[in-house]
């Protein structure tokens, strides 16, 4: 390879730094269970805690209605059918967010391998050109020692 390709991909792994921001390194610091598992864990309490809110409001808004009659008032069949709607709520929301949280995961791996590839070719480069490096003073030398016995026999 000629350093017109070695400085592209430097290059390339340099606008890749630059645009590396700490949310793709936070995310890459988990395996996939676990960057999916604490999101929808943060998911679920903030799914419950609108829930809680919108039940409240609810209740309250049943109190202070003219038509409420305690006595008369079935709380279990409300807790029941409020029961049943924050389930689905929270089901659902776990549900988009496991989708969502494997694509972003997906994506940001898939660049990380691009940017893993190149510093890996990168660094073969490097071998091949000290290598090349050492050969080329190998013969030299080889070659001074030859001039040297050359010499001496004149």
């Amino acid at each position: 390879m000629n350093i017109q390709d070695k400085i592209i991909m430097m290059s390339k792994l340099s606008i890749y730094n630059k645009n590396l921001d700490r949310k793709k390194s936070k995310v890459t610091n988990f395996y996939l269970t676990d960057y999916v598992y604490l999101r929808n864990l943060k998911a679920r309490i903030f799914a419950l805690l609108g829930c809680a809110i919108i039940i409240s409001i609810y209740i309250v808004n049943k109190i202070s209605s003219e038509e409420f009659d305690i006595q008369k008032f079935n709380y279990f069949l409300e807790l029941k059918k409020l029961g049943i709607l924050v389930f689905f709520i929270v089901m659902f929301c776990t549900t988009i967010n496991t989708v969502i949280s494997f694509k972003k995961y997906k994506k940001i791996d898939e660049k990380n391998k691009k940017y893993f590839n190149l510093i890996s070719k990168l660094e073969s480069l490097k071998k091949m050109d000290e290598n090349l490096e050492e050969e080329s003073t190998y013969y030299k030398s080889k070659g001074d020692i030859k001039e040297n016995e050359s010499n001496a026999l004149f």
